[in-house]
C-alpha cells in the first residue's frame, strides 16, 4: 500500500472488513450489513471525502488500513470455520405450504428463502417480504389480509442422550415434528392464541426438528417457538448439518469475532482522530472553510434525521399500498434482486416487456436492499443521505455562480425547503425523485464548471451524470438538445475554435446517450423492442392533455405506442384545441412554480416564493443571466416543459421539487443583492 493513497487505503480496508462474510452468531457479519453497520460506514465514507485533501502521508495512517485488511481477513476465517446458525426457512404464499418457495433479496438459497436465528415472530415482524413483490399489487395490510405458511427446519446434534422441551405459541395451525414424527401440534382460531409444551427424549447424535406454520387469510400471524435443554439453555441449531465439534468451534469462535469488532472501531476511532488533526474543522462560512463547513452540517443533519426517521423501518415487512408507484418500484427491485439484473419476470429474452416505470430507481432499491438488508431502513436512510449531498453540490454550485455570502443564503433556502417539502412526505417513502436530485445537481454542476473552466472532464461527468438522471427519470433527456447547443456556446465564447467546440459537444452527448443506451440494449435484449428507456409514458402524455375523456380515447387508438406518435398527436391536439391545450398548459406551469391551489392542493407559500424570487434574481441580478447560470435555466425551462406533458398536480407537489434545487440558489442571490443594494444607498455613518 506504499503507493496507495492513505485515505483510500483506510476506506477500502474499512469496506472490505464491513462486507466480509463472518460469523453469523454475532451481527454485523457481511453483506447485507444491517443498520448499524451501515450507518457507521456512511460516517467512514464521510469522513474520508471530507479530509481527503488532508496531509496524512507521514503518519499511521496507512498502517491502521493494513491493519483493518488484517482484521478482514481473520473475519472471513472465522466465518469459514464457524457454522451458519438459524432456522432454513421455506416461505409460501398461500396457507398449504404449496410450491412455489418464496425468494429473498437477502439470502440465495436454492430450495429455501432465508434463514432466521430464532422463531419470534408476529404480525408486520415477520420477514414475509415477498408480500411487497408485483403479484400482490392490491389492498394495503397484506401482512394480514394474505394468507401464507413457513417450514422451517433446524438442525441439532447432540453430545448425549437428553430431553429437549419445546414450547410453542401460535395464532393459526403450527406443527413440530422431531426426526419425522409430530411431537406438538396446535390449532388456534384467531384471535386466540393457542399455546403447547413438549418434552422429547432424544438419543445422542444428529436430529432434525421441522416447525410448520400455517396463516389463513385476515388473520393476525403470531409464531414463537423454542427448544431448550432440561437445564435451561436454548439448544444450538443449524440449517445443515453440522458435527458437534463444530459446533463447538462455533460456540469459542464467537468469542475472537466480538474481539475483531472491538478492535476494529477502534482502529476506525483513531483514523478519525488522524484526519481530523490533520485538518481541524474550522468553523467559518467564508472561502474553502465555508464549504467543508457547509458540507459538515448537512451531513450531520441528514444523518442524524435519517436514523431517527428510518428506524421504524428496522425488521419490518413495511407494506406499501398497492397501485401505487411506490409498491411498483419496490416490486421491480426484488425482481432484479431475486430474478437477475434485465428484469424479465421469468420470461425468455425476447419475449419479455420494456422498462414500463423509470428503470435506475428501481435497481437503485435492489443495491442496497443487497449491500444492508431485506427491509426499507436501508433505501431511507440512503434518501436521506442523498439529500445531504444534493444540498452540498447546490451549495458548491452557488459559490461558483455568486460566491460564499450567497451559496451560504441558498443553503439556508434549500435547507428550509428541504424540511418543510421533502423530508415531511417524500424522503420516508420509495419515490423516484429522491434519487433524480443528485444527478440533476451534479449534472448543473459540472456543467458550471465547464462554463467557467473548460475542462473535458467536467463535460464528461456532466455527460454521465446527465444520463444517469435520464435513467431514474426521463424527462431529463430534454434537457439534452439544449444543453449539448450550450456545451457549444460556451467553447465558442470561450474563444475556441470550431472543432473544438463541436468536438467537446459531442463527447458530452456521446457520454450521455452512451449511458441511456444501457437501457435501450436491455430494452431489445428482454422484449424485442429498442424502446429508449420505458413504454410507459407516451399514453400518459396522452391521457394527461386530451381535452376530455373521450378525445383522450379517440386520440389514444392512432397511438402506435412510440414516443414519436405520442409526440405527433399531442401537436394534433395543440392545433385542433388550441384554447383547450394552451389553458392546461398554463395551469400546469403555474402550479409548477408553486401556485398548487390552481390544481385544487392547499397554498404553499414556501413553494410560491422561491419561485418569484427565481424570476426576480434573473430579471434584476446581471450574473444571474450570465452564461455560467444557464445550466440551471435550462434544467429550469426543461422541468417545466416535462411537467406540461404529465399532471404535476396528480402526485401531490412531489414532482414540480428538482426546480426549487436552484430556485433556492437564485432567490438567494436576489435576497443578496437587495440588501446590498440597499447598503450603497445608505448614507455613511458619521465619526465624532
Amino acid at each position: 500500500m506504499r503507493h496507495v493513497r492513505p485515505q483510500l487505503a483506510f476506506v477500502l480496508g474499512a469496506l472490505a472488513y464491513v462486507f466480509a462474510p463472518g460469523h453469523s452468531g454475532v451481527p454485523d457479519h457481511g453483506a447485507p450489513i444491517g443498520p448499524f453497520a451501515a450507518a457507521a460506514l456512511a460516517l467512514v465514507l464521510f469522513a474520508v471525502a471530507f479530509w481527503w485533501r488532508a496531509d496524512v502521508s507521514r503518519t499511521k495512517l496507512t498502517r491502521i488500513a493494513m491493519a483493518m485488511w488484517a482484521c478482514a481477513l481473520l473475519k472471513v476465517a472465522i466465518g469459514i470455520a464457524a457454522p451458519t446458525e438459524g432456522w432454513l426457512a421455506s416461505q409460501y404464499a398461500n396457507d398449504t405450504l404449496r410450491p412455489p418457495i418464496r425468494r429473498s433479496t437477502e439470502f440465495h438459497l436454492p430450495d429455501a428463502t432465508r434463514i432466521d436465528r430464532s422463531i419470534q415472530f408476529r404480525e408486520d415482524r415477520f420477514p414475509v417480504y415477498f408480500l411487497n413483490e408485483a403479484d400482490f399489487n392490491r389492498g394495503l395490510r397484506r401482512e394480514v389480509d394474505e394468507p401464507f405458511s413457513i417450514r422451517w427446519i433446524g438442525h441439532i446434534d447432540r453430545p448425549g442422550a437428553g430431553v429437549v422441551r419445546l414450547s410453542l405459541a401460535a395464532r393459526g395451525a403450527l406443527e413440530a415434528k422431531i426426526d419425522g414424527a409430530s411431537t406438538a401440534t396446535l390449532d388456534a382460531v384467531p384471535p386466540v392464541v393457542g399455546r403447547a409444551d413438549a418434552t422429547v427424549p432424544l438419543a445422542p447424535g444428529p436430529h432434525v426438528v421441522e416447525i410448520t406454520y400455517r396463516k389463513a387469510a385476515v388473520v393476525h400471524a403470531l409464531v414463537e417457538v423454542s427448544a431448550r435443554d432440561a437445564s435451561g439453555p436454548i439448544v444450538p441449531v443449524t440449517p445443515h448439518p453440522v458435527s458437534a465439534a463444530r459446533r463447538l468451534a462455533g460456540r469459542l469462535l464467537t468469542y475472537p469475532a466480538w474481539a475483531l469488532h472491538v478492535a476494529v472501531a477502534g482502529l476506525t476511532i483513531a483514523a478519525l482522530i488522524i484526519l481530523y488533526r490533520a485538518s481541524p474543522l474550522v468553523w467559518t462560512w467564508t472561502g474553502d472553510g465555508g464549504a467543508r463547513t457547509a458540507a459538515f452540517v448537512m451531513f450531520a443533519i441528514f444523518f442524524v434525521q435519517g436514523l431517527i426517521r428510518s428506524a421504524p423501518f428496522i425488521g419490518r415487512t413495511w407494506r406499501l399500498s398497492g397501485g401505487d408507484d411506490w409498491l411498483a418500484y419496490e416490486a421491480s427491485a426484488r425482481e432484479i434482486a431475486t430474478g437477475g439484473i434485465l428484469m424479465t419476470y421469468g420470461e425468455r429474452l425476447g419475449h419479455g416487456f420494456a422498462y414500463f416505470y423509470y428503470p435506475l430507481y428501481s435497481y437503485f432499491i435492489a443495491l442496497v436492499h443487497i449491500l444492508v438488508g431485506e427491509d426499507l431502513f436501508g433505501v431511507i436512510f440512503v434518501q436521506f443521505l442523498i439529500l445531504a449531498i444534493t444540498g452540498i453540490v447546490v451549495h458548491r454550485t452557488a459559490k461558483m455562480l455568486f460566491g460564499p455570502t450567497v451559496a451560504l443564503w441558498a443553503l439556508v433556502a434549500l435547507l428550509v425547503e428541504q424540511q418543510l417539502d421533502f423530508v415531511r412526505y417524500y424522503t420516508v417513502t420509495l419515490l423516484s425523485e429522491n434519487l433524480y436530485f443528485l444527478p440533476v445537481a451534479l449534472t448543473v454542476y459540472f456543467l458550471v464548471s465547464f462554463a467557467q473552466s473548460r475542462s473535458r472532464a467536467a463535460v464528461v461527468l456532466a455527460g454521465l451524470s446527465g444520463g444517469v438522471a435520464a435513467l431514474t427519470r426521463p424527462s431529463m433527456m430534454m434537457f439534452l438538445p439544449l444543453s449539448m447547443v450550450l456545451v457549444a456556446v460556451i467553447e465558442q465564447r470561450g474563444g475556441e475554435r470550431f472543432t473544438k467546440a463541436v468536438r467537446s459537444t459531442l463527447v458530452y452527448g456521446a457520454v450521455f446517450i452512451g449511458i441511456v443506451l444501457l437501457a435501450t440494449i436491455r430494452n431489445y435484449v428482454v422484449s424485442g423492442h429498442a424502446v429508449l428507456i420505458t413504454a410507459g409514458q407516451g399514453g400518459t402524455f396522452i391521457d394527461y392533455n386530451a381535452p376530455t375523456a373521450s378525445d383522450a380515447v379517440a386520440y389514444k387508438s392512432a397511438w402506435t405506442g412510440t414516443m414519436a406518435s405520442a409526440a405527433w398527436i399531442l401537436l394534433r391536439m395543440s392545433v385542433e384545441h388550441p384554447i383547450v391545450y394552451l389553458t392546461g398548459v398554463f395551469t400546469k406551469v403555474m402550479f409548477s412554480l408553486g401556485m398548487t391551489q390552481w390544481m385544487g392542493q392547499r397554498i404553499h407559500p414556501e413553494l410560491v416564493l422561491p419561485s418569484a424570487g427565481y424570476f426576480l434574481a434573473f430579471v434584476f441580478c446581471p450574473h444571474a443571466r450570465r452564461l455560467a447560470a444557464w445550466p440551471a435555466h435550462l434544467f429550469v425551462i426543461t422541468h417545466l416543459a416535462s411537467l406540461t406533458l404529465t399532471m404535476p398536480g396528480r402526485y401531490g407537489y412531489r414532482l414540480i421539487l428538482p426546480n426549487y434545487l436552484f430556485f433556492a440558489i437564485f432567490t438567494a442571490a436576489f435576497i443578496v443583492r437587495i440588501v446590498e443594494l440597499g447598503r450603497r444607498r445608505l448614507p455613511p455613518a458619521r465619526v465624532g
